[in-house]
């Protein structure tokens, strides 16, 4: 199934969210102790300047990972380790925490997911540092992101295992978050902070289903395929929409796409798009012309 990667922007899924770092911190590492109502929230859920990156999988979500911009009432990191003297004073800051995937479904795929997408949000917010005081286990996992370890791991009341202050400028993240954060700058114009990863052979679009979402693919390379006998009339990568034509003709799938490598691609809900085509008539303009010159391929392949 594929993996969707989107902000928790719902009562529903902020509940299903706090169930699931319960299961994580309390049943399944005993971080904590169990809470009453099986739920793991503090003050900070509370704040507009929290945001909520869950990873889900046919509808249930699976894991999660917090982003705090910085506020005069701070952030979750200031409470366990002081970095004042470790940042420049004009920064501007954001913390990540409550890092949690189901142990069921952990996987570098959805931990990278996760990281990737939070890594766009808190950049496109105009984020400098990074604050995050961690568990040490994944302490190593974040060092291959960038993050540094500014001080010795230490002792919090009510937490089984000790807190690893580490720091990340964003500066130094790796390559492959800068390849990310460098296409999505490149090719996702609606600036959507939902993408769903898919795997060879998926089926990222089924013709006769609705059609009231597009993708625009960020990695990878899919084939469009003739519904009767799987011709691939088009192949697309990098910067290619997919499903437009549904939204346009406000009618269901004609063709089947299908993932050819691991496929990530950036959702275009279908009101959303169409605000945006009417409120830059320049950007109409173009996926107009893009999507002529799709029509002339597929039509010259059908021979």
């Amino acid at each position: 199934m594929p993996i969707q990667i989107k902000i928790a922007d719902t009562p529903a899924l902020l509940d299903e969210l706090y169930k699931v770092r319960h299961e994580v911190f309390c049943i399944e590492e005993g971080l904590f102790p169990a809470k009453p109502d099986g739920r793991v929230f503090d003050r900070f859920d509370a704040y507009p300047t929290s945001t909520n990156i869950v990873a889900v999988i046919d509808d249930v979500v699976i894991g999660g990972m917090r982003i705090i911009l910085d506020s005069d009432v701070g952030l979750h990191a200031d409470d366990f380790y002081d970095y004042g003297s470790l940042i420049p004073p004009d920064a501007v800051r954001a913390s990540s925490g409550h890092f949690c995937i189901l142990k069921q479904y952990r996987s570098s795929q959805v931990a990278n997911a996760l990281i990737l997408m939070a890594c766009y949000y808190g950049c496109s917010q105009n984020t400098d540092w990074v604050l995050a005081p961690v568990n040490p286990l994944i302490g190593r996992m974040l060092g291959r992101i960038g993050f540094k370890k500014v001080g010795d791991s230490f002792e919090v009341p009510g937490i089984t295992v000790k807190v690893l202050p580490m720091l990340l400028d964003v500066r130094d993240l790796q390559d492959i978050f800068i390849d990310f954060l460098h296409q999505n700058n490149l090719y996702n114009f609606l600036q959507s902070y939902e993408c769903h990863i898919f795997n060879p052979e998926e089926t990222i679009i089924r013709a006769g289903d609705v059609g009231d979402m597009a993708y625009v693919i960020i990695e990878g390379e899919v084939r469009v395929l003739h519904p009767a006998d799987n011709r691939v009339l088009a192949v697309l990568g990098e910067g290619d929409i997919v499903g437009e034509l549904a939204i346009f003709m406000d009618d269901v799938r004609t063709a089947n796409v299908v993932a050819t490598s691991p496929v990530r691609a950036m959702t275009l809900h279908k009101d959303v798009f169409l605000d945006f085509l009417r409120s830059n008539p320049d950007e109409a303009l173009n996926q107009l012309k893009l999507l002529g010159r799709r029509m002339k391929a597929m039509n010259a392949s059908y021979g």
